[in-house]
């Protein structure tokens, strides 16, 4: 199919089943929160508005701010696997409850001084 979504992001991202199990917050440290399992892993993509085939004109801003992947933000060629670096940063913050926002890449104005920073931060 080669479609490049351009905005993933959390809020477009939406869980089939919700349900889950909680463990209570027993049998681990004490004072520890309850740990939740979904029962279905299913997702859904929603919000297809800036969606782009491999072959369609490619805009030179895509993706939300905070999850733009490094070929947009130097700007060079992108295409469809641009997704994968918002789908990295989205996995990122869901398991240490931040994201590239926490960062500040939105403070950067400059694409050398956004590169530079997470070179800084990721090694």
């Amino acid at each position: 199919m080669k479609l490049a979504h351009t905005d993933l992001k959390p809020e477009n991202i939406l869980l089939v089943d919700s349900s889950h199990e909680t463990d209570g917050g027993r049998g681990g440290r004490q004072g520890r929160r309850p740990y939740r399992q979904l029962r279905r892993t299913a997702i859904k993509l929603i919000d297809f508005g800036s969606a782009t085939y491999e072959g369609q004109h490619h805009t030179s801003i895509v993706c939300t701010r905070h999850y733009r992947p490094p070929e947009v933000v130097l700007g060079i060629s992108w295409d469809y696997p641009c997704d994968m670096w918002s789908v990295g940063c989205i996995l990122i913050g869901t398991r240490c409850c931040c994201c590239c926002r926490c960062w500040g890449l939105n403070a950067y104005a400059a694409a050398d001084d956004a590169c530079c920073h997470c070179c800084q931060s990721c090694g």
